[in-house]
């Protein structure tokens, strides 16, 4: 009955605070160029994921790549977090949208016309009141393609998101991550 529904909404569901996907910069997978796929997480208001170093609480999320023969995948590169401070504790956090971006190379030839990218993303979500572990396995199909001589317009999320890699990615190394 009622008690039932409380209990379990007390606990809730991390599906119900955070939606996670897999997206591709590119339309196609064309052999032999790498290209850019990422863990889109769009969180709900107040709610929030960590960053690679988290700080005083909270993990960090982690994705586990299952890729067709002959593809690779590099490490996630992490864009510059806030800061969220509860209770004293300093911690480093993405709110609202962010891409966990991930160059994936594909092999030099490609026999398939299409392929299929699979990843587990586990994760930590937040409120300032409780944390919920969530985890889900997601896959993503590709057609594969020739090159062309048209650069594909990438997706609008990848390039806001190079803009606020950290500028060490970049080759400056900068480190300022304490606070006093």
């Amino acid at each position: 009955g009622l008690d039932h529904v409380i209990a379990q909404d007390a606990f809730g569901s991390a599906d119900s605070h955070v939606e996670v996907s897999l997206v591709s910069e590119l339309p196609k997978v064309v052999p032999g160029q790498p290209f850019w796929m990422a863990a889109k997480f769009i969180m709900d208001e107040g709610w929030h994921i960590y960053w690679e170093n988290p700080g005083d609480a909270g993990a960090k999320p982690e994705i586990t790549w299952a890729l067709p023969d002959g593809f690779s995948a590099g490490e996630i590169r992490w864009p510059a977090p806030s800061r969220h401070v509860l209770q004293g504790l300093m911690n480093y956090v993405y709110e609202d949208e962010v891409y966990l971006m991930v160059q994936i190379s594909p092999p030099a030839s490609l026999g398939e016309k299409n392929v299929i990218l699979k990843a587990e993303v586990n994760w930590t979500v937040c409120s300032d009141k409780q944390c919920l572990f969530g985890g889900k396995e997601l896959s993503l199909e590709l057609p594969v393609g020739k090159a062309t001589g048209e650069p594909a317009e990438p997706a609008p999320g990848f390039h806001k998101t190079r803009d606020s890699w950290p500028i060490s990615e970049i080759g400056l190394e900068g480190r300022a991550l304490h606070d006093g």
